[in-house]
């Protein structure tokens, strides 16, 4: 997974630079779900597969990271200049109880159930359906983003005609 974020880096700055944040967190994240759905099918019996599938979950892992960072500067230089400390302090505490509910969410699961009974699917599904739902979710909101850009850049078109 790591190997993903690093590698592709470049590539998602590269596009956050030409094209709507909205676009781009839905393709990083249209690219989480192509790794997870892969690592689910392989399941577990294809080591090579499950391996090449979290490689390609960072890629679109590291393209969400940026995209979000990406965006929330600009909103921050937007809309709170002189409160940038504050809000990028809000942001990253918010982030880190993401981490912590997730965290804990995954222990409470694995503690009820026994999990290293190969045909549990208790982990497999831990490991893939919660971060497929963070990546649908991810894909809606880039929706509504890029809906409301379309909305608004048409308002402004009809503004402008009317002038």
């Amino acid at each position: 997974m790591a190997i993903g974020i690093v590698v592709g880096q470049p590539l998602w700055v590269k596009l956050a630079r030409t094209h709507s944040s909205a676009r781009v967190m839905a393709l990083a994240a249209a690219v989480q779900i192509g790794g997870l759905a892969t690592f689910w099918l392989a399941g577990g019996t294809m080591p090579a597969v499950s391996a090449i599938a979290a490689v390609v979950f960072g890629l679109g892992n590291g393209g969400v990271g940026t995209v979000q960072w990406h965006a929330f500067s600009d909103v921050v230089a937007r809309e709170v200049p002189r409160q940038a400390g504050l809000a990028y302090g809000i942001y990253a505490a918010v982030g880190k109880l993401g981490l912590a509910a997730g965290a804990t969410i995954i222990a409470v699961a694995l503690e009820s159930g026994e999990y290293r009974d190969p045909a549990n699917p208790l982990v497999m599904n831990l490991m893939t359906l919660l971060p497929a739902c963070g990546a649908l979710a991810l894909m809606l909101v880039a929706a509504a983003m890029i809906g409301r850009t379309r909305i608004t850049a048409d308002a402004k078109v009809k503004y402008r005609a009317r002038r």
